[in-house]
């Protein structure tokens, strides 16, 4: 039986390959949600402990002026469905910070290009 974590990793190596068109392995994956951490981590304490306690998997990030944008998979594995659907169209769940007004800062759907840089 798999833990919770490693169907979150699965799910998101889908969703990268989706986006992306290119395979990942899990080692990848790993390796790229440790920088992630690291990155919120460097950029916001508070943020780093709010996003970890959650439950979520965070698997990789991308910032540009205004938003800090923080690739999630979710705790519920029925949302799951929902999110391969959105990555077929071009979107992923994200935590959004927004450096301008934090107060602001949510999660929420955003489009995204092959990079998995933010368009909209």
């Amino acid at each position: 039986m798999t833990t919770l974590k490693e169907r979150q990793e699965q799910h998101a190596l889908e969703l990268v390959e989706i986006i992306t068109g290119k395979k990942h392995s899990i080692e990848q994956l790993k390796e790229n949600v440790e920088i992630t951490k690291e990155f919120i981590d460097v950029f916001n304490l508070k943020l780093a402990d709010k996003l970890s306690s959650e439950g979520n998997l965070y698997y990789a990030c991308q910032t540009g002026f205004p938003f800090f944008n923080i690739y999630v998979v979710s705790k519920y594995e029925e949302d799951f469905e929902e999110e391969l659907a959105n990555a077929k169209e071009g979107y992923l769940w994200a935590y959004v910070y927004n450096y301008d007004n934090p107060g602001l800062s949510e999660f929420g759907t955003i489009k995204v290009d092959k990079d998995l840089n933010r368009i909209y």
